[in-house]
């Protein structure tokens, strides 16, 4: 079950706390299940380009189900009544084609929204496991 409430997502644009993210492919949402990756989750760059607006355009590279965990390193502090910290994310795709300082957006089923920033990832391409490890940095809680 997804709650759109807070974020759409159209098939080809993600829009959440006044950010668009473009998707140039409609995204296939894997059949992963949802005990283990219970959030739903993208990945996204920057072009590096505005639009007329004046906001900053992304593409997207990855939205799907996921699951998220407060890092082992800790890191987690509040300010101006915003919850920063690290976290670890996992996504059951191995075909991301991310990079480090990519962005990562989660959306959590009661309205929370943690945006940040790959720190590391690792992609499991195993019989018995398969999917990828990222390790966020910087991230905001809204």
């Amino acid at each position: 079950m997804e709650f759109t409430s807070f974020y759409t997502f159209n098939n080809s644009v993600l829009e959440f706390q006044g950010q668009r993210i473009v998707f140039h492919y409609v995204p296939v949402i894997e059949d992963a299940d949802e005990f283990f990756y219970p959030l739903t989750c993208a990945i996204y760059r920057s072009v590096g380009e505005t639009d007329s607006d004046g906001y900053e355009l992304f593409d997207g590279l990855w939205y799907g189900h996921c699951s998220l965990e407060a890092a082992a390193s800790g890191g987690n502090s509040l300010k101006d009544f915003v919850i920063k910290g690290d976290y670890k994310a996992h996504i059951p795709s191995t075909e991301v084609s991310m990079r480090v300082n990519d962005r990562v957006v989660v959306f959590h089923h009661n309205n929370r929204v943690i945006t940040s920033t790959i720190l590391d990832f690792i992609v499991e391409k195993e019989d018995y496991v398969s999917g990828s490890t990222l390790w966020l940095k910087d991230a905001d809680e809204s």
